[in-house]
């Protein structure tokens, strides 16, 4: 930095300048430094912003789409164990989570339908057991009639025949249940008498509930009219209450085991 003043002799006549000089070397070093310094800022600032974006984008979208990938890799594998950890309400992870429970649902699909598949193996092993049962026990049956008929046994025989009619009967008559809770009814109703699939219900759980000393009372109106559904799923959902009801007494002391069986007409139609 440079000022400059003239020199004039006793005439006033200009004989030359006097120039006064300043060092700035020093100021124009800080000027540089705080150049750097704004400089290396702003490249400091737009680091971190950058750093910033990268996660976001990658908290945001990278990993949800990594999480996306392994779900799809885990479901072409057949595997519906898969767990995914899903946080956070973005569509994005929103659009995971539905992924999330539509793989549970399937999951949950999947066991019902091999649970069905095996009750229908077991109704389809039953009713074949049965078919073959059915056969013998209607002879058994006969032939102690044809017993029974002679004029010649003693009553200690006789008594015998009986009970081994009695008997297959009762094992005729649970075989015949059977056969009809096997059988597919293909979702067709007709009009039943609910007293009797409500026994026919209990013969088939009668030596569980027996063995469980669980009591089964029943009250009926004196006027019951017939009920009109599908036999098989009546019987079914019977049975599953009464297989839960005595479970649940098992708890009970035995002398408080029983279970009591209502019904009340509230509405009847001239449907049957």
């Amino acid at each position: 930095m440079r000022k400059s003043f003239p020199l004039q002799d006793f005439r006033g006549v200009e004989i030359g300048q006097v120039a006064i000089f300043k060092d700035i070397s020093g100021f124009l070093d800080r000027q540089e430094q705080e150049l750097l310094r704004s400089i290396m800022l702003v490249l400091l600032f737009t680091g971190l912003l950058c750093a910033a974006i990268v996660v976001f984008l990658r908290k945001v979208f990278v990993k949800p789409v990594r999480q996306a990938a392994a779900l799809a890799d885990a479901l072409a594998d057949g595997n519906l164990d898969y767990q995914l950890d899903v946080k956070g309400n973005s569509e994005f992870k929103m659009m995971l989570k539905a992924l999330c429970n539509g793989l549970q649902n399937l999951k949950k699909m999947q066991a019902e339908t091999i649970r069905s598949a095996q009750l229908a193996s077991i109704g389809e092993l039953s009713a074949s057991v049965a078919h073959e049962i059915n056969n013998p026990i209607s002879g058994v049956i006969n032939y102690s009639q044809i017993l029974l008929n002679q004029k010649d046994l003693s009553d200690r025989q006789s008594d015998l025949v009986t009970r081994i009619q009695k008997e297959g009967i009762r094992v005729a008559d649970i075989v015949h249940n059977l056969l009809n809770y096997a059988r597919d009814s293909k979702g067709k109703k007709s009009c039943h008498d609910l007293k009797q699939i409500v026994t026919n219900s209990l013969v088939l759980l009668n030596p569980k509930i027996k063995k469980k000393a669980v009591a089964v009372t029943f009250e009926w109106p004196e006027s019951m009219p017939p009920i009109y559904c599908n036999l098989q799923q009546i019987e079914q959902v019977l049975i599953n209450i009464f297989r839960n009801a005595y479970q649940a007494l098992e708890q009970n002391p035995l002398d408080n085991r029983r279970i009591e069986v209502k019904a009340e007409v509230l509405k009847a139609d001239e449907c049957c």
